[in-house]
């Protein structure tokens, strides 16, 4: 049986981001904040507001203003923010915020784009944007959320030099060859 490939960004890769979150706790957290845990979107149910926010996620990089966002589910601004509120439960403006979070933290997780990269694809602006957003939201900086998504448990120097010594030819870090 061949196995499917994992690549960064595939829909296999973010399922099992996501299983191994609701079965694997990190042993060591940053700073002693809370777990991360994923927040899901709440649903939208009516079609005219569920084919608005389809659009709002797989336009994440542009502004999204209320105004134009009323305009594309053909309502007034007023009705617009008064339905989205009672389907999702938050303001429009707050909903695009975790959505953008949200696909900030697949990105780090999932790729090796610098911050300022990341800010961009998310619509943040900039890193500063995304920093202190991202800071408030999840409690970390993106830096340390992708440290701790993307590294196993610290390992201490002492240990990998210890290692590397016993095996002459095979470093621990990424397996190269070390010479003699």
């Amino acid at each position: 049986m061949r196995w499917p490939s994992v690549s960064p960004g595939s829909g296999w890769s973010r399922t099992s981001t996501r299983i191994a979150r609701q079965i694997v706790a990190a042993p060591h957290r940053i700073g002693g904040q809370a777990q991360f845990v994923e927040q899901p979107m709440p649903p939208v149910m009516s079609d005219s507001l569920s084919g608005v926010c389809t659009w709002i996620s797989e336009n994440l990089a542009m502004p999204l203003g209320v105004e134009q966002l009323a305009g594309r589910a053909r309502m007034s601004v007023r009705t617009f923010a008064r339905r989205f509120r009672a389907e999702t439960g938050v303001p429009p403006a707050q909903w695009i915020r975790q959505r953008r979070i949200e696909h900030a933290r697949e990105l780090l997780e999932l790729t090796d784009l610098p911050v300022e990269a990341v800010a961009a694809r998310c619509g943040f602006g900039s890193a500063v944007a995304l920093r202190a957003r991202f800071s408030e939201s999840v409690g970390v900086t993106p830096g340390q959320y992708r440290q701790a998504f993307r590294a196993g448990p610290p390992r201490p120097a002492a240990l990998e030099w210890d290692l590397r010594a016993r095996n002459g030819r095979l470093a621990l870090a990424g397996h190269r060859r070390l010479r003699r």
